[in-house]
């Protein structure tokens, strides 16, 4: 049986450059975040959503400093597994904006309703077969409660 999330062991092997990760605005925050652990010798936290089209997930990030500011030890844990409680939306062409994209949060993996840019829904459909004209965002909720200082870095 192969083991969950192995994927992303393949994907990110050990000793992969850490800041390969993640899309844009959220690398350059995860980034200077690493970066200020390392220079202050001090523990980064971050909890995250990383849910499945059935089960909410989150996980915390620990960074922790190495000795004379060689670098970090990354690890990621589950903190939280429940079964989604939220109405799910299924997909349809209506959530292609006019470009033909799919928004998406990076974070909690909602979909933008094009027609309603502060609306984001539950499309569980997107995370179990992900098209190929996905773009990555983050909404205002995630935004707000998991990187409130993101807009200042």
């Amino acid at each position: 049986m192969k083991q969950r999330g192995a994927h992303i062991s393949e994907q990110f092997p050990l000793c992969s450059e850490i800041t390969d990760v993640g899309e844009e605005p959220l690398q350059k925050y995860i980034e200077k975040k690493y970066r200020e652990a390392i220079a202050g010798n001090t523990l980064f936290e971050l909890d995250y959503e990383c849910s499945s089209s059935q089960l909410l997930r989150i996980f915390r990030l620990n960074a922790y400093p190495l000795l004379d500011q060689k670098g970090l030890v990354i690890s990621h844990h589950l903190v939280k597994e429940c079964p989604h409680v939220e109405k799910s939306v299924e997909f349809s062409r209506q959530f292609e904006n006019h470009n033909g994209m799919i928004v998406q949060c990076q974070n909690c993996r909602k979909t933008r309703d094009p027609h309603n840019s502060e609306r984001w829904l539950w499309v569980p459909s997107l995370l179990a077969e992900c098209p190929s004209n996905i773009s990555h965002s983050i909404c205002g909720r995630c935004l707000d409660y998991y990187y409130p200082n993101l807009c200042s870095v």
